[in-house]
């Protein structure tokens, strides 16, 4: 089959008759923008083909001019078997389909559906559409060209039978394929792909099965296990209980016990004894360490009064000195301050001519401004009068974007009632054969015309012949009706905005967007001049602004008694001057301000100093009348002699009570043997206490493990373990048989798959030889893994490493999965079916080089069959060649 010629109408954008002029054999290439319409006219071609005509799919639907009630009309021109054949179909509207052989009809509705199948060998099936064989894989659309080709049903089938008039029979591979997929149905109920027991599947049953009773036995044996424990307990608590019990043992503990309590007695009653003995020895040392800190503290208090009085001397000696150096300072100080006084009051006149001075400075800074002032008046008033302008003209101007869109949406009803009028009336179709001269309406018809009778028509034939066409009254009526209120309207629109036509309305819209844009860059213009209020206030404000200056000005000169205002460099050099003369008195005040401060300090030191002297005598002698009040001169040696017999009284009535403390504490039992005497009391105690504890614990124990043993011996524990171990053997048996099938099925599965392996290379040898002239035109010297359904696995390239086509570049990608169709294609046309190839905006990620190849690979391709390219590239498809195509 090779395509002669396209047309279609009432199709996506091709509202009128389109058609494809140029096709021929070899390399055809259509290159246009985008949205030209090709990806439309590449889905036409199919429908045309592949679709019966009374087809109302999505499909179908889209297809559709939008906007319009127009049929769905194409018409292919094709050669096949050495016979012309041309299909017409219309869709959805009126719908019908012809085919024509040799210029006759030979098939009309749906016989010529179904007929033009039949002779391109293709099978209709049960359904409204054709599985597309062959024409699926080698006609690629917009977006598909990324994929390689996984041939289906029928598509697999062509290939199939091309490859089995070389290979012979496809018997034995199709058979390891059914065994395959049967082994591995079995397998999948058996296990998962990770080779794991499937939930709920035969061999998962049988090792649950294997689980669940291996589990059950162990509970049991578990339970035996634990009764003869019991038992064992039970025997070693009768034994214990026994011994516990034994009266002969508690009498022994009992007369023990009483024992230990008298020994503990006599013992408690000797550190009695000694506590109030040492209570006595305690008191006693008391006693002779208050007479002891009574003699010390006189002997301490005599010495304290003979060293104050030496104190008090020494200090009076050091104020002397110290009241005169106060003296002294004091004169400095009162020196300096009079040396500083008639330096402020200059200091002050200074500092009012240096302000005076700097306003004067601070003036002529601000008088200096007037200029830049007068200038931004000048832009304030200019850019105010724009703003105005711009503001009158939007203002008397309102024709915005929805005025544009009510007329739009105006002439597009008044456009749409014209075509569904031009559509339902009829045709007048005039073809001139000779040299006539013929108007329609006073219009001259070159050769021919067509025009549909929605008004009246008044044709003329040469001098002598008029006739006129008049559409029937009450659809003329109708239609008038409709287009004359249509026109109302689209009057008052205009008229509204004050316009006589829609291309005034449409230039009236352009001048206000352009004034629309003015505005903006009026309102950057207002950011960047700083206008902070409207232009006019601000002119206002700079008006006044420049005025006050002037009157400040004037004010200042009379005031300082001047006629102009002097420069800036005579004030620098005024106020220089001045600040010198400030500074030098600075120095001057600040070296008297030093003597003041370092004088005083020293003053203040020497203050501190005869303060601290003087308030060390007034101490020292308050605390002289103290002493002196407790231990007068006079009583001196009569008060420390007292203390001192006092003492020698206490410490020998404190030997006599020490020498009885020890004497008791030598016949007494020493702590530790009171201690161990009242532990053994208690361990005792305890020890009678624990043995009757123990024996009611032990009656208890005993009582539950006899509740417990009677109930486990008497539920047949030893029959169910017996039993549970027959049921395990005949499990673990069907488990080993279901692992055993698996195992099989597995190894049956590598055979089959391992000789179907080999099968599939010779199946896949003819399209790889195909495939090599067009692959080595892009990558020379490499070479494609096929899989199953001829799908593209990997590439290797001059080396012994392979490249995963799931991991290639998606350029490359696109380029391997063209160049495996145009081999498909080569290997069914050599053996006599030969189908066009057809890319739809392919090689979209090609770079330069590789384009240039694929370029190659296209035209070998085309040495054979017919290849057709559409693209929206035509700068990168310019070196392509072939017949260029295009779209009239």
């Amino acid at each position: 089959m090779k395509l002669t010629s396209v047309t279609v109408e009432g199709v996506g954008r091709f509202g009128t008759k389109t058609s494809i002029e140029g096709l021929g054999a070899g390399v055809n290439i259509l290159s246009a923008s985008n949205e030209a319409g090709k990806s439309t006219i590449f889905r036409a071609i199919r429908a045309c083909l592949f679709e019966r005509h009374g087809a109302a799919g999505k499909e179908i639907a889209k297809l559709a001019t939008e906007g319009l009630s127009l049929p769905v009309s194409v018409t292919l021109g094709f050669e096949h078997g050495g016979k012309t054949y041309e299909l017409a179909k219309t869709f959805i509207r009126s719908p019908s389909a012809t085919l024509r052989e040799d210029g006759r009809d030979i098939a009309r509705g749906r016989d010529a559906d179904e007929r033009v199948w039949e002779i391109l060998g293709l099978d209709p099936g049960g359904g409204r559409s054709v599985d597309e064989a062959a024409f699926g894989i080698l006609w690629v659309r917009q977006g598909q060209s990324f994929h390689a080709p996984e041939p289906q049903g029928a598509a697999a089938g062509a290939l199939n039978d091309a490859i089995g008039q070389e290979v012979g029979n496809l018997v034995g591979g199709e058979r390891a394929r059914q065994v395959i997929a049967s082994v591995s149905a079995e397998l999948s109920r058996q296990v998962t792909d990770s080779g794991k027991a499937k939930k709920d599947g035969p061999l998962d049953r049988a090792i649950r099965d294997v689980e669940n009773l291996t589990g059950e036995l162990q509970q049991t044996e578990t339970r035996l296990r634990e009764l003869d424990a019991m038992l064992d307990d039970l025997a070693r608590l009768r034994t214990e209980l026994k011994s516990v019990a034994d009266p002969n043992q508690g009498h022994r503990l009992g007369v023990e016990l009483e024992d230990a309590r008298q020994q503990l007695k006599a013992a408690e009653e000797a550190t009695q004894a000694i506590g109030r003995a040492a209570a006595e020895e305690r008191q006693s040392h008391g006693l002779l360490q208050a007479a002891t800190d009574r003699h010390t503290a006189l002997l301490e208090r005599a010495k304290r009064i003979d060293e104050g009085r030496q104190r008090i001397a020494t200090d009076e000696r050091a104020l002397a000195p110290l009241k005169s150096r106060e003296t002294d300072l004091r004169k400095v100080v009162n020196e300096a301050y009079e040396a500083r006084k008639p330096i402020d009051p200059e200091l002050a006149r200074l500092d009012a001519e240096d302000r005076r001075l700097q306003h004067l400075a601070t003036h002529v800074q601000t008088a200096a401004s007037i200029d830049a002032l007068n200038a931004r008046l000048v832009s304030l008033t200019d850019y105010a009068r724009r703003v105005s302008d711009i503001e009158a003209r939007l203002k008397t101007n309102t024709v915005d974007e929805r005025a544009i869109g009510i007329l739009d949406d105006i002439e597009k009803k008044i456009g749409a009632l014209d075509a569904r009028l031009e559509a339902a009336a009829a045709q007048l179709a005039i073809e001139i054969r000779n040299d006539q001269t013929v108007t329609l309406n006073g219009e001259t018809i070159i050769n021919a015309a067509t025009r549909a009778v929605t008004e009246p028509l008044t044709l003329r034939v040469g001098d002598g012949v008029t006739i006129s066409i008049t559409p029937p009254p009450g659809e003329l009526a109708t239609a008038q009706t409709e287009r004359d209120k249509l026109d109302r309207t689209r009057h008052a629109h205009l008229q509204q905005h004050g316009v006589a036509s829609g291309d005034e309305l449409r230039r009236r819209r352009s001048e206000r967007m352009s004034d629309e844009a003015e505005q903006r860059a009026l309102k950057a213009e207002r950011t960047a001049l700083g206008i902070k209020d409207t232009p006019a206030a601000e002119i206002s404000k700079l008006t006044a602004g420049r005025d006050q200056i002037a009157t400040e000005t004037a004010a200042l000169l009379a005031a300082h008694g001047l006629e102009h205002l002097p420069s800036r460099g005579e004030l620098d050099q005024r106020l220089q001057d001045l600040r010198q003369r400030k500074d030098a008195l600075t120095v001057e005040r600040t070296r008297h301000d030093g003597v003041i401060e370092a004088s005083n300090d020293e003053l203040q030191r020497v203050r501190e100093e005869r303060s601290a002297i003087e308030a060390r005598i007034k101490e020292i002698a308050n605390q002289l009348v103290q002493d002196l009040a407790a231990l007068p001169d006079d009583q001196r040696g009569t008060l420390i002699g007292d203390a001192a017999n006092r003492c020698e009284t206490c410490r020998a009535e404190h030997r006599i009570k020490a020498a009885a403390l020890e004497e008791l504490r030598a016949r007494a039992p020493s702590a530790e043997e009171t201690e161990r005497r009242r532990n053994r009391v208690e361990r005792l105690a305890a020890a009678l206490d624990t043995r009757r504890q123990n024996a009611a614990s032990l009656g208890t124990r005993i009582a539950n493990l006899e509740g417990r043993v009677q109930s486990l011996g008497g539920d047949g524990l030893g029959e169910e373990a017996a039993t549970l171990r027959d049921q395990l053997a005949v499990a673990q048996t069907e488990r080993d048989r279901q692992q055993a099938r698996v195992d099989t099925l597995k190894l049956l599965r590598t055979v089959v798959q391992d000789a179907y392996d080999t099968r599939r290379e010779q199946l896949n040898a003819p399209l790889k030889r195909h495939l090599k002239p067009f692959l080595h035109d892009v990558f020379p010297g490499s070479d494609i893994d096929l899989g199953d359904g001829f799908k593209v696995e990997s590439i290797r390239r001059n080396g012994p490493g392979t490249e995963h086509f799931e991991g290639l570049s998606a350029g490359t990608q696109e380029q391997i999965a063209v160049l495996v169709r145009l081999a498909m294609g080569a290997m069914i046309a050599e053996k006599g079916n030969e189908v066009p190839i057809i890319l739809d905006d392919a090689l979209v990620f090609s770079d330069d080089a590789r384009i240039e190849q694929m370029f190659d690979a296209l035209n070998r391709a085309g040495r054979r069959q017919q290849v057709i390219v559409f693209t929206c590239r035509a700068a990168s498809f310019a070196s392509l060649g072939g017949r260029p195509l295009s779209i009239a």
